[in-house]
């Protein structure tokens, strides 16, 4: 258990007119909907994690034994593509949910069974998913894209 591939990143590029070089509104949106889930530091789950910068993935979720590293904010860091919960975000894109998000926020609020399929590619729009995954270990180390994989479907 705790080894896999796990979304790490969904990114919407090649953005037209107004929104090029600018940081999209729905994606803030969203990010700051994720802190009001839990990834917070006054939420009780996020406290109970204590001082350590890794928050540990338990059973019954996906990836137990594993672990997600946080960031100043808290954020979501460690990961080489761009999960929705990082510190920054990327300007000319949008930053979708990635199942990275998802497993976390389902740690620190106690949720079970997230839902960590990928959209058809009808709800992107296109047949272009553009999808990062990542390798994600129950090693104590930072979760790391496969070398020998371009990690995109």
């Amino acid at each position: 258990m705790g080894d896999g591939w796990l979304n790490a990143g969904r990114v919407f590029s090649d953005p037209a007119g107004d929104a090029v070089d600018r940081i999209d509104v729905l994606q803030v949106a969203i990010h700051e909907i994720g802190h009001a889930l839990g990834l917070d530091g006054k939420y009780s789950g996020f406290i109970a994690q204590g001082d350590t910068r890794l928050v540990d993935l338990t059973a019954p979720r996906p990836f137990a034994g594993s672990a997600i590293l946080i960031a100043n904010g808290p954020h979501i860091d460690g990961f080489p593509h761009t999960p929705l919960m990082i510190e920054r975000p990327l300007s000319g894109a949008r930053q979708m949910i990635s199942g990275a998000d998802a497993l976390l926020l389902a740690q620190l609020s106690s949720f079970n069974r997230p839902d960590l399929t990928e959209p058809s590619p009808e709800e992107n729009g296109n047949d272009s998913r553009g999808i990062a995954m990542s390798t994600l270990s129950s090693s104590p180390t930072c979760p790391t894209n496969d070398a020998t994989d371009t990690g995109v479907w």
